[in-house]
């Protein structure tokens, strides 16, 4: 009976590191890591990395899954005593709760550039330009959040030695922006641009977009904030870092 309850775990554990690495939403699949770290031991860890090997994932791949799953697992763990002690919001949740908000204006995006595939007319009174116009104002806020990693949470992570991940999002940041700005240049000029034109340079902009998006706020989500929770295990840092991100502001808040 212990044996066929291991074998389960295993699978278990398998489909987990299988999703994180598919790039399954963090918060959702966290929730899962959560309930499923406390039941793993080390036999079945073990014997999980051994079938990820066998189906042809990589050394370096199934290490890098692994910890994923172990600093999600502490990321859930502090994230449910926060809500069971019936603190203050941790700023890292403000931080998760906008990046599920980007997430829906991404969404809202692709479905208004498919509406407008289908238009033979549009100008700045037809219903599709007030959505596309409203949520591209909207994203403008991102900036803001941008501005918070960058200039307080980033330099307390880098100082406890991760340099390259405080970059690697860093480096994130400045396409987005980019992004941002070119639609916000897109929606100013649908009065000059022909119909056709805007079809045609909205759809690739809004598509690389969100791509780009998706995958920046599920390495930050998924691997960069638990990282920030294990290292930096202190209170006061973090009530720190709360007022100076309150001092600049979130979004939904100015937007």
């Amino acid at each position: 009976m212990q044996k066929e309850c291991s074998k389960s775990k295993v699978l278990a554990l398998v489909r987990i590191l299988q999703r994180i690495e598919g790039g399954e939403d963090p918060g959702l699949v966290a929730q899962e890591v959560g309930k499923l770290a406390g039941e793993v031991g080390p036999g079945e860890i073990v014997a999980a990395q051994d079938r990820l090997r066998r189906s042809g994932y990589s050394d370096a791949l199934v290490a890098q899954l692994c910890a994923a799953f172990t600093l999600m697992s502490v990321y859930e763990q502090r994230r449910k005593q926060a809500t069971s002690q019936a603190l203050e919001p941790h700023i890292l949740q403000k931080m998760t709760a906008e990046h599920a908000m980007f997430r829906s204006l991404a969404t809202d995006l692709e479905r208004i550039v498919e509406d407008i595939k289908g238009l033979e007319y549009l100008s700045d009174t037809s219903l599709e330009f007030c959505r596309l116009a409203h949520t591209v104002h909207h994203l403008r806020a991102m900036n803001e959040h941008f501005d918070r990693e960058e200039d307080v949470i980033f330099p307390y992570l880098a100082r406890q030695g991760r340099v390259g991940l405080c970059r690697a999002a860093t480096i994130d940041h400045a396409p987005l922006r980019v992004s941002i700005d070119k639609l916000t240049v897109l929606v100013t000029a649908v009065d000059e641009l022909r119909l056709r034109e805007l079809k045609s340079r909205l759809a690739p902009a809004i598509t690389g977009f969100c791509r780009c998006l998706s995958e920046h706020l599920s390495f930050e989500d998924g691997l960069l904030w638990p990282i920030a929770l294990v290292m930096m295990d202190d209170l006061a840092i973090w009530k720190t870092i709360t007022a100076q991100c309150d001092e600049i502001g979130y979004c939904g808040i100015h937007a």
